[in-house]
C-alpha cells in the first residue's frame, strides 16, 4: 500500500504523470459511441481540468474549458463524493450525441456538488435550431436511494429567458416532488420551435408532488399573445412513463393567424405512454364549440 502511495504520488507530480492518467481513463471508458479525451489535469486544493472534449462516432459533439473541482476528500473514505463547488468557464455543446448503446452500472456512488456554476454555455444552432449563449447555478445531490436538485438557467445573450428547477426524487419511497418555472421573452429558442413572432412571452409553470404511481400536478401557462393554458395532468412513473391530462386552451389575440381556427376555447382530455423511441397517444377527447 506504501509502494502503491509513493508510486501515485511521483505518477501525479509531473505533468507526463497526469496526462497519461488522464489518457487511461479515456482508453478505458472508450466505446464504439463513445469517446472521452482530457488535457491539463492539477492538482491542489481546486482540481484544475484545462479541457474535456467528449466525441461518438460522428466526432466531437461537447467541449468543457477551465473546469474546477472543490472536492472533500474525507467524504471519499465514507463511500460519498461531496463537491463544495463544480465550476465551467465555457461549456460548448454543438449538436446531441448520436443514438447509441450506453453503459453504466447500477451502482451509483453517493453524489453531493453543494454548488454549480457554469458562467457559459453555448448551445449550437444544431440542437434546436437556434444558437443560444446560457448560464447554470445551482445545486445537487444524488445517490441511489434519492436525488435533489436546485438550479437556475439563464439566456446571456438575451434578457427575460430564465428557467428555474426544484426538485426531489425519492427512489426507495417512489416519490416525486418538482416545482418548474420557465420564461422565455419574444424571440427566443421556443418561439423559433413553436413558429411564433408575438408581443407576449412563453411562460410555464408545472408543480406537485405524491407517489410514483400517481403524482398529481398542476399546469399554468402561455404561448406568446396565441393562447393562455391551464389543467392538470398525472403522472405515473411506474407504468412507463404514463401521463393522463386535462387541460383547457384560451385563445389569445393571435391564435387564429396561427392556428387557422375560429377563437374558442378548446378543452382536452388526453392519456398516453412513452415506450423508447415513441410517444403513444392511448386516447384524446376535445371539446369546443368550434365543432
Amino acid at each position: 500500500v506504501v509502494a502503491a502511495t509513493m508510486f501515485a504520488a511521483v505518477t501525479l507530480g509531473t505533468e507526463r504523470g497526469r496526462q497519461a492518467l488522464l489518457d487511461a481513463i479515456g482508453g478505458l471508458t472508450a466505446g464504439p459511441q463513445f469517446r472521452l479525451e482530457m488535457r491539463g489535469l492539477r492538482l491542489g486544493e481546486e482540481w484544475n481540468l484545462e479541457e474535456l472534449t467528449v466525441s461518438d462516432a460522428a466526432g466531437p459533439w461537447l467541449r468543457a474549458e477551465g473546469i474546477g473541482v472543490r472536492p472533500v476528500l474525507g467524504d471519499l473514505f465514507l463511500g460519498r463524493i461531496t463537491l463544495d463547488h463544480l465550476g465551467v468557464r465555457a461549456l460548448d455543446v454543438d449538436r446531441l450525441p448520436a443514438a447509441g448503446e450506453s453503459g453504466g452500472g447500477s451502482g451509483l456512488p453517493k453524489l453531493r456538488i453543494r454548488s454549480i456554476d457554469a458562467a457559459e454555455i453555448r448551445i449550437g444552432q444544431a440542437v434546436a435550431g437556434h444558437e443560444a449563449l446560457l448560464s447554470l447555478h445551482g445545486a445537487a445531490e444524488f445517490d441511489a436511494r434519492e436525488a435533489r436538485a436546485r438550479l437556475q438557467l439563464a439566456r446571456l445573450d438575451r434578457d427575460g429567458d430564465a428557467l428555474g428547477l426544484e426538485g426531489r426524487v425519492h427512489f426507495a419511497g417512489r416519490e416525486l416532488n418538482v416545482r418548474l418555472d420557465l420564461h422565455e421573452a419574444p424571440g427566443g429558442l421556443l418561439h423559433t420551435l413553436a413558429h411564433v413572432n408575438g408581443t407576449e412571452g412563453i411562460s410555464l409553470n408545472v408543480s406537485g408532488g405524491g407517489p410514483f404511481r400517481a403524482c398529481p400536478l398542476t399546469l399554468e401557462g402561455s404561448l406568446s399573445d396565441v393562447l393562455t393554458l391551464s389543467g392538470n395532468a398525472t403522472l405515473n412513473l411506474d407504468d412507463g412513463p404514463q401521463m393522463t391530462l386535462q387541460a383547457g386552451f384560451t385563445p389569445g389575440p393571435a391564435w387564429t393567424d396561427w392556428s387557422g381556427l375560429p377563437p374558442e376555447r378548446i378543452d382536452i382530455t388526453a392519456s398516453g405512454s412513452w415506450r423508447e423511441p415513441a410517444l403513444l397517444l392511448d386516447s384524446l377527447d376535445a371539446r369546443s364549440r368550434i365543432a
